[in-house]
């Protein structure tokens, strides 16, 4: 408060000293100056922290006098940063200065009667507290004794109690670290069995992923390094429709056993994946285990393409030509397409066998198996049925569209030549032709029979030709 008057005292002598300055906005800017002092000199009244630490808070008159003197500063204070309001700012000054002053002695006055009469109501304070102090040490000394006495007659007690305490604490003591040693050498074989575990295994929390444990199987499998922090269950699925799916299941049950997947990693692989929910220190977790299963995958694929196709050419057998067929012709039939068969012999197939031998009758074979295969669209089928006799269903495809296809075929045939010991050895081929109607309703087997009646008729007719349903062309 000393502050605020002395500053007072220099805002005034700016005020009415301005031949000491060069300029009147060098006045200005004194003022200015001094002004700002002030307030920021000045206690904030409705400060929480003053009103605790300061005798302000039980004097209303002198905050009422701060605040008087704050509202004159910042009032001063903006009338300069206006140009057309701060001429008549040094006279207010020097008016209203001797007020300004007068308050600020009086709120030093109340601030130093309210510090002084705060000091005596402090000191009353001490003595009583003094006095008070004084008779408790007075009880407590009485009571001490007291209590003295009574530790005595208990020490011998306690004594006596705490070795019976000590001893079985001792063996208490033994039986838990027994018995955490015992936990501890499990859970570690645990882990070891389950590191060295052949499958993947994992345990990771169900909402965050953390992952709890790994084996080094599934590490290698998922290509992470020797280390991972945390695991999506619905993320090692390759197949996001499949992903809802899974966890679907997963939370409806509580487990999924022996889910036949593609695992999301850098390199994909087919697992046999098994996920149960548990409960692990009171959070839900997913134990899962997994089974590497694609070279089981590989093998069956192996075995489904060596079931359905023909050794010697590499096309489709005769049942799986059939039952490949049945589904085209049911689809053809369902939409009102178009569809043609064909059916193909190679011509005196027996004598090249007794001539040439069973070797060259394989080649001939082959030979035809690749002319069909490199000649024909991809959505047509083709399939060896017999020994020298191949199929080929032709998809959306007219009974002339077919029969000039044959006749392509016939003359790619006639054509190619296969190596034998005598030189180049030429084939020719007969085939028939027949053709589905959007109205008809044959079976691949009726098809088929008509189709090799065309071929029968082509035989007949002299070998190396084309014969329809129900029209001849050479």
């Amino acid at each position: 408060m000393f502050e605020i008057a002395l500053e007072l005292q220099q805002l005034d002598l700016a005020a009415n000293h301005a031949p000491a300055y060069n300029t009147q906005a060098d006045q200005y800017a004194a003022l200015k100056l001094h002004i700002d002092a002030l307030l920021n000199t000045l206690i904030p009244p409705n400060s929480l922290h003053h009103r605790s630490t300061t005798a302000l808070f039980n004097l209303p008159d002198t905050q009422a006098s701060i605040e008087f003197i704050k509202e004159q500063l910042t009032r001063w204070s903006h009338e300069l940063a206006s140009t057309e309001s701060r001429i008549r700012v040094p006279e207010e000054i020097t008016a209203s200065t001797v007020e300004l002053e007068k308050r600020a002695r009086q709120i030093v006055i109340d601030i130093h009667l309210a510090m002084s009469l705060k000091r005596d109501d402090e000191r009353k304070a001490l003595y009583n507290r003094h006095m008070q102090l004084r008779w408790m040490l007075i009880s407590l000394l009485f009571g001490g004794t007291f209590v003295v006495a009574k530790l005595t007659l208990d020490r011998h007690l306690n004594e006596r109690l705490s070795r019976n305490l000590s001893l079985l604490n001792k063996k208490l003591e033994m039986r838990v670290s027994r018995r955490t040693q015992q936990l501890v050498e499990g859970r570690a074989l645990l882990l070891f069995i389950l590191d060295a575990c052949p499958n993947a295994t994992a345990l990771v929390q169900a909402d965050s992923g953390k992952v709890h444990f790994i084996n080094r199987e599934f590490l290698e499998q998922l290509n992470k390094g020797p280390h991972i922090d945390s695991l999506q269950i619905q993320d090692l699925l390759m197949d996001t429709d499949e992903r809802s799916r899974f966890m679907n299941e997963l939370e409806l049950y509580g487990r999924v056993d022996n889910w036949e997947t593609k695992i999301n990693a850098p390199i994909p692989y087919w697992s046999s994946l098994s996920v149960k929910l548990v409960e692990v220190e009171g959070q839900l977790s997913y134990l899962l285990w997994a089974f590497n299963i694609s070279k089981h995958k590989e093998l069956l694929t192996l075995l489904e393409i060596q079931a359905s196709t023909d050794v010697l050419t590499a096309l489709y057998n005769r049942r799986a030509f059939y039952e490949r067929s049945k589904k085209i012709l049911e689809s053809c039939r369902r939409y009102g397409h178009l569809c043609s068969v064909l059916m193909l012999d190679i011509d005196n197939f027996k004598q090249i066998n007794d001539l040439y031998g069973h070797a060259i009758g394989d080649d001939a074979i082959r030979m035809v198996g690749q002319v069909l295969k490199s000649d024909l669209r991809e959505i047509d089928v083709i399939g060896r049925v017999g020994g020298e006799e191949f199929a080929v269903i032709l998809p959306h495809t007219l009974s002339n569209e077919a029969w000039e296809t044959a006749e392509r075929l016939r003359c790619a045939i006639e054509n190619s030549f296969i190596e034998c010991a005598t030189g180049k050895l030429r084939l020719t081929v007969s085939i028939g032709v027949t053709s589905l109607t959007p109205q008809g309703n044959q079976t691949i087997e009726n098809l088929i029979s008509i189709a090799d009646k065309a071929l029968y008729r082509a035989k007949k007719s002299g070998r190396n030709r084309v014969e329809a349903e129900k029209h001849e062309h050479t």
